[in-house]
């Protein structure tokens, strides 16, 4: 992949009634983002459609998921199924959290190191957990986390896998499962291919 197109698609995980903090970002560091290094959208689940169309209508960065609003069931996951769905060929996902304050410049000198495959990157956590015994494993914190095209591709490929096991019988078998808010087995895909904005909204899921 040349320079060119080595482009971030950043997702900035929101709620519709906190719009003050995305306007402060859009006063703030937003400007600065050049449009050769990344896009920024701010992500919504499932949400009041006259707010969120009219805001949509003034600003163009929203994009609303077909799913619960939540913080930890499922929202991410659909928001990087939804980043490949879009016709731009993005070399890099990020989930970013609302109250991160970026730095468009540092982060455009630090995507030149970025290798375009098998990259995730943040600021990293390590974590134990009681539930996971004696395993000690890093991870890199919400506030802003990015994966190379790759491995959102797996991400994409595991939600689909998990899809058909989400019917009251698989759940009934214990078998794998999907956050409660998150049910993708009846993904669709973008109402048009270019709408950022409502690639899974309305879609019934």
């Amino acid at each position: 992949m040349s320079t060119t197109t080595k482009r971030l698609l950043i997702g900035v995980m929101s709620v519709l009634q906190e719009r003050d903090r995305r306007d402060a970002m859009r006063d703030t560091w937003l400007p600065e983002m050049m449009p050769a290094v990344a896009t920024t959208r701010f992500v919504l689940g499932r949400t009041n459609a006259s707010e969120a169309d009219a805001e949509q209508a003034e600003q163009g960065d929203l994009v609303v998921l077909s799913c619960e609003e939540n913080q930890h069931r499922g929202k991410t996951l659909l928001w990087f199924v939804h980043a490949l769905r879009l016709p731009e060929d993005y070399a890099f996902v990020a989930k970013m959290d609302q109250d991160v304050l970026l730095w468009p410049a540092q982060l455009a000198h630090e995507m030149a190191s970025w290798p375009s495959s098998g990259f995730y990157g943040g600021w990293p956590v390590d974590v134990h957990r009681q539930h996971w015994q004696n395993d000690r494993f890093a991870f890199m914190n919400g506030g802003f986390a990015v994966l190379s095209r790759d491995l959102a591709e797996s991400v994409r490929d595991t939600v689909q896998v998990a899809a058909p096991l989400q019917t009251e019988e698989a759940k009934a078998s214990r078998g794998p499962r999907l956050p409660a808010a998150c049910d993708c087995s009846r993904a669709a895909p973008p109402r048009r291919s270019s709408d950022t904005y409502s690639g899974m909204a309305h879609s019934g899921l």
